[in-house]
């Protein structure tokens, strides 16, 4: 079977492709679902008016709703748009990430791996912080990878307005650019960059003041929202939110990893040339960035959990684990080398089973 190199036509196929992928599994659930799901019924209630915050989240996923809703009419339609529209940016972002930080093969299968992950499939229909955080999170992370090239200050402006606004998503973002923070310093760039970091922090906290005095007058609703997950320490029940916790992000993968398991063993099997084991090569930067978008993350949600006896939630997963395809893409291009027309079939398959048994769940055929 051909097995042709990846290359910049193919590349930006399969991009399209994914994408394509991805708004067919929300198109199929908004023709299966018989109402709108809990969390995008939630914001048509807060889309009703424009504030600058609500009190169980800050404001920006209601202002994206707010504007299709007042400017074109109401439908139960928008939220299926919007996820469409955000997931996309998502998408999009983490490709042209990959591409930056790794190389082009990389980012052709950073992308493939997306779309067999369940937030971006049977529940990439959900409209709600969490697929708004994920796609706002990319950006920003895309901007500062291009700010720490250039080292432009408008740039490290943008990366501050970003933050902001993602901050304005969900509190959740802190512990996403927490992380770049650390991958920053990790790859030896935190002095040089200081300046922009200033010049992003001034923006970011100017974009977050309104907010703030908000908060001030409405006794810190969603603050107090976000702080009633800590729970308290108790040793029994950190252990099965834990549990439940990583449990649930590897139900989430199950398809990606499927599909490793397809491609790994037809490797095998066929015994082709290459299958021994081979050292992974990383460059520093890249070495820091894993660190800082996937590790500490993880690190952090277990410190979290741990520490402060926060009762763990599975969505809270989907912008942890948003990155982990940047080094599983990397290890399975050195692996297994740029994607293929064998490739595209297990991935056609893995997609076709998930969708039938999504479709056989959703209408009571199991």
């Amino acid at each position: 079977m051909p097995d042709p190199r990846s290359t910049p036509n193919a590349a930006r196929h399969m991009l399209w492709l994914s994408i394509l992928t991805i708004w067919a599994w929300i198109g199929i659930a908004a023709f299966l679902n018989e109402s709108q799901l809990n969390d995008s019924l939630e914001q048509f209630i807060w889309a009703q008016s424009l504030e600058w915050g609500y009190w169980k989240h800050p404001p920006v996923t209601s202002w994206l709703l707010y504007l299709p809703l007042h400017g074109l009419g109401p439908s139960p339609g928008w939220t299926y748009v919007l996820s469409a529209l955000l997931y996309a940016t998502t998408v999009l972002a983490t490709h042209k990430i990959a591409e930056l930080l790794f190389d082009d093969d990389t980012a052709t299968w950073a992308v493939v791996l997306l779309t067999l992950h369940y937030g971006f499939t049977r529940r990439a229909q959900l409209y709600n912080h969490n697929s708004v955080l994920i796609a706002f999170v990319a950006v920003t992370v895309l901007l500062t990878v291009y700010a720490l090239r250039d080292q432009k200050t408008w740039q490290w402006m943008w990366v501050g307005l970003m933050a902001g606004l993602s901050t304005l998503v969900k509190y959740q973002a802190l512990v996403a650019f927490l992380g770049v923070l650390v991958a920053i310093a990790s790859a030896g760039k935190l002095k040089a960059s200081a300046r922009g970091l200033v010049w992003a922090g001034v923006v970011s906290v100017l974009t977050l003041t309104p907010h703030g005095l908000w908060l001030l007058e409405h006794d810190f609703k969603p603050v107090r929202y976000a702080v009633s997950f800590l729970a308290g320490p108790d040793w029994m029940e950190t252990t099965q939110r834990q549990a439940s916790f990583w449990v649930a992000q590897l139900r989430f993968h199950l398809p990606m990893l499927f599909f490793m398991v397809l491609i790994g063993a037809w490797k095998f099997i066929r015994h082709e040339e290459g299958s021994e084991p081979q050292r992974i090569r990383w460059r520093p930067e890249q070495k820091a960035w894993v660190w800082g978008l996937c590790a500490f993350p993880l690190v952090t949600i277990v410190f979290v959990a741990w520490a402060m006896g926060a009762r763990v939630q599975s969505q809270w997963g989907l912008q942890l684990t948003q990155f982990l395809c940047l080094p599983l893409a990397h290890v399975w291009v050195q692996k297994f080398g740029p994607l293929n027309l064998r490739h595209l079939w297990a991935w056609g398959v893995v997609q076709v089973m998930a969708l039938l048994i999504f479709v056989g769940q959703a209408t009571g055929m199991i």
